[in-house]
Formats: structure tokens, C-alpha cells, sequence
């Protein structure tokens, strides 16, 4: 059986590398990306059945790039969780209509992250 696979788009090279390998001992195949550029190019490769996506991408707005990748084939379908390490950004995405299934502050307690 296939594990499944989720993407990490996040900016903190530290931060990305502990979500990796917290997600990656529980069983998943992790794709990675710093910015949106690249985990679009990922995603046209190899769709995840989950993002995990920082609200402070160098290169896009969050909301644009959720838009995007979910315009991408298969993209509607892949729940994205909203990260970020200050609680004012993530309050402002559950209030918005940007359809983020979850949100986790960083830095997150492992368990957290897999639940």
C-alpha cells in the first residue's frame, strides 16, 4: 500500500525540516517546498492528498496561492492546513473565505501536528 503523501510549504528552512521529519516518522512521504513557485511545480508533478502551507510565503500571498493550487487538476480536493507562528495571521484565515480545513501555530508539539 502507497503512503500517503503531503506537502510542506514553508519559508523556515528549520521549521520545514522539523515538520518533515515529524511527518515522515509517522509513515508519510513528504514533499517539500520554500515558496509557492516550487510547490507548484511539485504539485503539477505529484498532487498531495495534504498541504500544509505557512501563511508567510516569500514569493505569494497565502490566499493566492491556495487559490492556485487548488485550481490545479485534482487541486479541489486536497485539504490545506494554514500555518503560522503568530495567531494573528492564522485568526485572520479562519475569518476569511479562504477554506483552510485546519490551523496549527508553530512552533507545533508533534502529536498536535498529527492529529
Amino acid at each position: 500500500m502507497k503512503k500517503p503523501t503531503l506537502m510542506v510549504v514553508e519559508h523556515d528552512a528549520k521549521t520545514r525540516k522539523a515538520l518533515r521529519q515529524t511527518l515522515e516518522k509517522a509513515g508519510y512521504n513528504v514533499l517539500e517546498a520554500a515558496d509557492a513557485r516550487n510547490a507548484h511545480l511539485l504539485a503539477l508533478h505529484d498532487m498531495p492528498q495534504l498541504v500544509l502551507q505557512d501563511l508567510t510565503l516569500p514569493d505569494s500571498t497565502a490566499f493566492l496561492f491556495a487559490r492556485e493550487l487548488r485550481a490545479l487538476p485534482d487541486g479541489d480536493n486536497v485539504p490545506m492546513i494554514a500555518l503560522s507562528k503568530l495567531e494573528s495571521h492564522l485568526a485572520d484565515a479562519q475569518n476569511s473565505a479562504s477554506g483552510y480545513a485546519g490551523f496549527v501555530l508553530l512552533p507545533a508539539d508533534p502529536q498536535q501536528l498529527l492529529e
